[in-house]
């Protein structure tokens, strides 16, 4: 087992599918986007001769299976291609990423009140008690779970020295 934290990271559509479920443009998208987009952009100033070096040092570990952060695990016939991959990325373009117009928006978007809602009506119990009635609140501190803190008010305790 090789765990290689972000190393092999790509977008993954659903959490229950593997390696051999995705697409391998998809794929091959994925590492160089979080690579180059997210992880590592200095890889693109590196030497590829002495990058691949190091690449081919870890490869050698006869790695069986790769386990990391934002990837499925990779096994058999996909570690020489994931392998194959981190060797093309001193090579490519940085891609395309969000810039501040997009920040803006979001943040424009995010940043606006909330639409006037009508008159909702207040939760109330089967019995018609609120939520701040002594009753309501009796009956959720006596209830089926464990106490949580201590069972003494803060008042009512010794002050520490």
């Amino acid at each position: 087992m090789f765990w290689s934290v972000d190393t092999f990271a790509t977008p993954l559509p659903d959490k229950s599918m593997g390696i051999a479920d995705l697409d391998e443009e998809f794929w091959y998208f994925g590492l160089m986007l979080f690579a180059l987009g997210a992880v590592s952009p200095w890889i693109t100033w590196s030497d590829p001769a002495k990058y691949n070096k190091i690449v081919d040092r870890v490869q050698s570990l006869d790695i069986k299976t790769i386990a990391a952060c934002h990837t499925p695990v990779i096994e058999g016939q996909y570690i020489a291609k994931a392998f194959d991959r981190l060797r093309q990325l001193p090579t490519l373009d940085l891609p395309d990423l969000p810039d501040q117009s997009v920040l803006d928006q979001i943040i424009a978007a995010t940043a606006q009140a909330p639409p006037a809602h009508r008159h909702r009506p207040r939760a109330t119990g089967h019995d018609g008690e609120t939520p701040d009635s002594p009753r309501w609140n009796a009956r959720l501190s006596a209830g089926p779970w464990p106490r949580c803190g201590p069972a003494t008010p803060p008042a009512a305790r010794a002050p520490r020295p």
